[in-house]
């Protein structure tokens, strides 16, 4: 394969061990989707990662590529460097899932926050919230099967990104996700 970006990091190259992708539409942003995938792991069992393929939307010249490939190369310089239990590890990148190289991070089974909330959002505003922030299992809790995205460890990964000068820029339900 053709590689036309590098990447220069200490992240290893995936691309020859991803295989077996599916294109789950829950999982689209505005600005990346994300590919269930399998990798193939030399002397260990297979596992199932998510990769992170950035969009661009049919770039007008190797100027609107360069640019976004700058903002990628940034945020592998940032990911990188994180080491919190709440903030997803990069595992590598693999190339061919896009214009550009791909991020590939542990695949998440119970999704993000949004579609979790998504599946209760015939339940009050109120109620919603106490899913994500109680730790209390009383009446409808106990029905509940998904292991809660806790509000408080959602502000804890904030609180170590701010602490160490890097702002998320795109926090929201979508980028939320619980294993």
């Amino acid at each position: 394969m053709l590689k036309v970006f590098e990447i220069p990091t200490c992240i290893p190259d995936l691309t020859d061990h991803i295989v077996k992708c599916e294109y789950p539409e829950a999982t689209n942003s505005h600005k990346y989707h994300i590919c269930k995938c399998t990798w193939d792991r030399p002397n260990h069992s297979p596992v199932t990662v998510a990769v992170k393929v950035i969009r661009v939307l049919q770039p007008k010249n190797i100027l609107d590529l360069t640019e976004r490939y700058d903002e990628l190369l940034q945020e592998i310089k940032v990911w990188g460097r994180l080491q919190n239990e709440h903030i997803l590890p990069v595992l590598g990148y693999v190339c061919g899932h896009g214009h550009l190289p791909s991020l590939v991070f542990p695949w998440m089974e119970n999704g993000s926050l949004t579609n979790f909330l998504r599946e209760y959002e015939s339940l009050e505003r109120g109620e919603r919230f106490r899913l994500v922030s109680s730790f209390e299992y009383d009446g409808i809790h106990a029905q509940i099967k998904f292991p809660y995205v806790q509000l408080q460890d959602i502000a804890s990964a904030l609180q170590y990104l701010h602490a160490i000068a890097v702002v998320h820029g795109d926090l929201t339900g979508v980028s939320c996700y619980q294993n």
